[in-house]
């Protein structure tokens, strides 16, 4: 690949030059959000924030002062945030990983490695509401932010003796990679203000970089050589309690029992970490939402299990580099583990992986094995992932996958090799090779990709390529749509007009072309034009228009009985959507910034949809009744009408949560999906009785109405519990 050559020409992105300097305590430090102890006033503070919004580089409107303590076990953050209006902070949300960017909240970036590239994050509110997640290669995204660990944070609401709040947060070094021996970290801290709209930095307050950018963090010095105990933590389970189906009139039950192994971790060394499961169940894990497909290709749905969530982003390989991308191409999809292609469990038996950084060499070993279910026989799988750092957030590496059944069947081995490359700070190359292997295939199974990319806030934009050729099959890896040759021209204008309710605009322009690469012809053309305006209330209208072009080879069943014919289609779209501010007490679904994300609300109207017309409504809206009570809604609605007929599909995805407080989590998810007229119920309540321990009690009530033929119902309620043992 010539993007291995390319690093020679790179230049590194200079870090900022702030400074904090950390001090050693022998003092217990109580976490009561006070800052009352006498380690804190011996701690030199920095103050000196600057607004991203609404104007990037002026100083805050209101003060942040910062103070970092540590002692043999663990690092202190204690925070005050002064506010001229405390009876105006906003705090609602209490459910441990949800979107804390709607309250008031303070965010830390630590670079343990000081390598500019990864970090942990961690996020709290005026409630003591906890949210972490790993940083990789500058990116966290969903899989990123369900990693959990064992943490303490306390935060308080006061008006004296300085209006506003404050809080102490804990963070034990045994929980935290790092590399041995170094006395600095990168390190940067984010406030938001809520009711001002206002995002306020300590470093990285530049619009063309975003928070997870650690590469433009500051420095935190005076560490020391931490010398501590690592991490041994072993975490068994026990599972018990009972379902029942019933299929027409006859109903049957039956109880269940289990324990095993939910995580043993061992940090080999201060940079190396060792997980292994035996016996793993998810039967706790949120299920899936209700999604309607009219396509030829398969959705894509997240991962949600624990297990393999935590490092997830050492295994990274495929044309998806940041959280706000449709990923076309995956290497490794850890869904393909203990889940069928309908989303059934599959028992797994157990497995491991090994994950760290070896100087410049980051990396993650994964192997696990699955019971014969479902028609799937006993499998092996097995990834080996590892890069090798480039410059301040450049990479070079390589990956290898392998699915192996059990009894001689037939395996699938996939081999590739990537690099990024960045240049003058905003400018990207990134690419990929990769082969897939199988008895009986030798030939027309490479996949490559290549993109560039400019990304700042006023200008961005990128060009890809990506070519799968017809017998490449990664089966442990996310393909929706293979066989194809696919270039992508995406270009956004983001000017930010002097006016006083417009804070931003976004102007943008997607083309796309596929060839189908067996048959040599075009299959799909997309161009797509889109403008949004954000206001200074921090909501968001948006235009979207598109033009389609896509020829069939084969016919498809859209819907039952519903067949859309081999042959040429074009169609038209127009699409409007809104998204509100996430402060009010009615907003939208979690979301980097305002213009980004899902809406809370989106009408969409087709022409010529396959010669026929689609109509779609789409409303997203999260009530926060009390910092108590929290309702997640969602309806979507589509109406379709074809020469050879018609449908409506709807489905509704509600979720209650009622949280007692941060230990006590209740939700009751209700799901309908009005084709497959099918129901389901969920209650799920949470005791977590110490971080990292819960106690689950889950209902669950699956149910087919007015089924032709039959009716069909599944109740089962289960009770788990965890306990973690550290050594």
């Amino acid at each position: 690949m010539c993007l291995a050559n390319l690093p020679l020409l790179g230049q590194d992105t200079p870090s900022s030059d702030k400074v904090a300097r950390a001090v050693w305590t022998e003092e217990g430090i109580v976490l009561d959000g006070r800052l009352s102890e006498e380690a804190w006033k011996r701690a030199p503070s920095f103050s000196d924030f600057f607004q991203k919004e609404p104007n990037e580089g002026q100083p805050a409107t209101e003060e942040t002062e910062v103070r970092v303590l540590y002692d043999e076990e663990a690092i202190y953050f204690g925070i005050l945030c002064s506010d001229s209006e405390p009876s105006q902070i906003i705090a609602t949300e209490r459910r441990r990983d949800q979107d804390l960017t709607k309250d008031d909240s303070i965010s830390i970036v630590l670079d343990t490695f000081h390598d500019h590239r990864n970090a942990f994050l961690f996020t709290t509110n005026a409630l003591g509401t906890q949210h972490d997640a790993l940083v990789t290669e500058e990116v966290s995204d969903k899989s990123h932010e369900a990693w959990d660990e064992k943490w303490d944070v306390a935060s308080r609401i006061s008006e004296s003796p300085t209006p506003g709040w404050s809080l102490e947060m804990r963070i034990p070094f045994s929980i935290l990679s790092r590399k041995a021996g170094a006395e600095t970290w990168g390190l940067d801290v984010r406030r938001i203000i809520r009711r001002k709209n206002e995002v306020v930095f300590w470093a990285n307050y530049r619009r063309d970089f975003q928070f997870e950018q650690v590469s433009q963090a500051g420095h935190l010095e005076g560490l020391g050589d931490i010398q501590t105990r690592e991490l041994f933590r072993v975490k068994p389970y026990l599972l018990a309690g009972a379902s029942w189906a019933t299929r027409d009139s006859l109903t049957t039950g039956d109880g269940q029992f289990n324990f095993g192994l939910e995580d043993l971790k061992y940090r080999v060394t201060p940079s190396m970490t060792l997980d292994l499961t035996y016996n793993t169940d998810f039967a706790q894990t949120e299920v899936d939402d209700v999604k309607i497909n009219i396509t030829r290709f398969p959705l894509f749905f997240e991962e949600r299990r624990e297990f393999f969530l935590e490092g997830a982003g050492n295994f990274d390989f495929g044309t998806a580099p940041g959280p706000r991308r449709r990923s076309d191409l995956e290497l490794f999809f850890s869904r393909r583990i203990g889940l069928s292609d309908s989303r059934e469990p599959i028992p797994i038996v157990g497995g491991g992986k090994v994950s760290g950084k070896v100087d410049k060499f980051t990396f993650g070993i994964l192997d696990m094995h699955t019971e014969s279910a479902l028609g799937e026989p006993a499998t092996n799988f097995a990834v080996f992932r590892v890069k090798r750092d480039l410059l301040e957030r450049s990479f070079i590496g390589a990956i290898f996958t392998n699915r192996h059944p059990s009894g001689g069947g037939a395996w699938n081995r996939v081999f590739g090799v990537d690099a990024r490359v960045v240049f003058l700070e905003n400018l990207s190359l990134q690419g990929f090779l990769a082969r897939s292997g199988e008895p009986g295939v030798d030939q027309s199974n490479w996949a490559h990709y290549a993109r560039g990319a400019w990304e700042q806030d006023f200008v961005s934009a990128r060009l890809e390529y990506l070519q799968i050729q017809d017998q490449f099959d990664p089966q442990i890896g996310w393909m929706p749509r293979g066989n194809q040759n696919k270039t992508i021209f995406e270009a956004l204008l983001r000017p930010r007009p002097n006016l006083q309710w417009i804070r931003q605009l976004f102007f943008s322009s997607r083309q796309e072309y596929i060839v189908n690469h067996e048959k040599e012809s075009l299959e799909t053309r997309l161009n797509q034009f889109g403008a949004e305006v954000n206001l200074q209330s921090d909501d968001c209208l948006g235009i979207r228009y598109q033009e389609t072009f896509e020829r069939l080879f084969e016919p498809f069943e859209i819907e039952s009985n519903v067949i859309i014919p081999r042959g040429d289609y074009q169609n038209r779209l127009l699409q409007l959507t809104f998204r509100g501010n996430p402060g009010r007490w009615v907003s939208g679904p979690q979301m980097r910034s305002p213009c980004m994300g899902r809406p809370l609300f989106q009408l969409v109207r087709e022409w010529d949809f396959f010669k026929g017309n689609r109509s779609e409504v789409n409303i997203r809206p999260q009530l926060k009744l009390t910092d108590h009570w929290v309702l997640d809604l969602e309806y979507a609605l589509e109406r379709v009408n074809l020469p050879k007929g018609k449908f409506t599909a709807s489905i509704v995805n509600t979720r209650i949560n009622y949280s007692f407080n941060t230990q006590w989590l209740a939700s009751t998810t209700v799901q309908y999906d009005r084709l497959a007229d099918f129901l389901k119920f969920r209650f799920r309540l949470n005791y977590i009785f110490r971080p990292g321990d819960d106690l689950f009690i889950v209902y669950d009530n699956g149910r087919t109405l007015n089924r032709v033929g039959g009716t069909q119902a599944d109740q089962s309620l289960l009770v788990k519990w965890t306990y973690s043992f550290e050594f």
